[in-house]
């Protein structure tokens, strides 16, 4: 297994914080999403591709749908999220 953490080193720090692996457990998201104050993270393979997001949303829905925790994070994440490169007008990202 890769060493996560040193492939996003050189991500900016508002971004390495939010961003987990795929297969991360749920629980582990969790403690990501508090300790970083968002309310969403992103979960990034291997290779830098972002694969989805995981909102608190998302976590309150496992919880009340009684998930196993320590099932990976790709499990609940919202997969294909719209995307846009800063400074994309509104208008464009609507289109």
């Amino acid at each position: 297994m890769t060493d996560f953490a040193a492939l996003m080193a050189d991500l900016p720090a508002s971004l390495r914080d939010i961003v987990v692996p795929p297969r991360m457990p749920i629980l582990d998201a969790v403690d990501v999403l508090n300790r970083a104050h968002k309310r969403i993270i992103l979960v990034v393979d291997d290779d830098r591709t972002l694969c989805g997001v995981v909102t608190d949303s998302n976590i309150r829905h496992a919880v009340l749908d009684h998930l196993d925790m320590t099932r990976p994070v790709a499990d609940i994440m919202r997969r294909g999220p719209v995307t846009a490169l800063a400074g994309t007008a509104d208008t464009d990202i609507l289109k």
